[in-house]
């Protein structure tokens, strides 16, 4: 079983326009919108070629509730954490020159009590036929240094962890 831990998804909301001119009027040619997040990407990644994985991480407010409807309807199951607060949006602006600007929001806080439910579900999956895989930014609240303390404790249960590009 895969596991995808993604601790800080996101609204992935693509726009193209012609140029863009900082403190000027933009006019956009297209507008998309999707789940997104590096562990969700990992998931869909999964997903396209066939294989099956259980998405998870923390995900609050609309924008985590149509994140979780864009992945049933995708076929992907997911078990998340909700929590106080919006699950982000990353905006980026597509130039016709090919040039990319990126708008990163920051996300929700994530108290205690909801880092120490979402370990507890990762340690109901942890067994040695169980790969998690963690990839993507640490949302504020939760020890930069997560990614390892969850590694050695789900080694210590037998499953196997890969870290991805953060």
């Amino acid at each position: 079983m895969i596991i995808t831990v993604c601790m800080n998804p996101a609204i992935d909301k693509t726009v193209e326009i012609d140029r863009l001119i900082p403190g000027g009027l933009n006019r956009i040619k297209k507008v998309e919108y999707d789940a997104g997040g590096k562990g969700i990407n990992v998931s869909k990644t999964i997903h396209e070629l066939g294989g099956t994985s259980i998405a998870t991480g923390f995900l609050g407010g609309n924008a985590g509730k149509t994140i979780e409807a864009v992945l049933k309807e995708k076929g992907i199951p997911c078990d998340f954490v909700y929590v106080d607060g919006e699950t982000r949006t990353n905006t980026k602006v597509f130039e016709s020159t090919g040039e990319v600007t990126e708008l990163n929001e920051p996300g929700a806080v994530i108290s205690e009590e909801k880092l120490q439910e979402l370990i507890r579900k990762l340690e109901g999956y942890a067994n040695e036929e169980t790969l998690f895989v963690f990839s993507g930014s640490i949302p504020k609240g939760v020890d930069k240094e997560i990614y390892g303390k969850l590694t050695e404790l789900l080694h210590k249960k037998g499953a196997t962890v890969l870290l991805g590009w953060i």
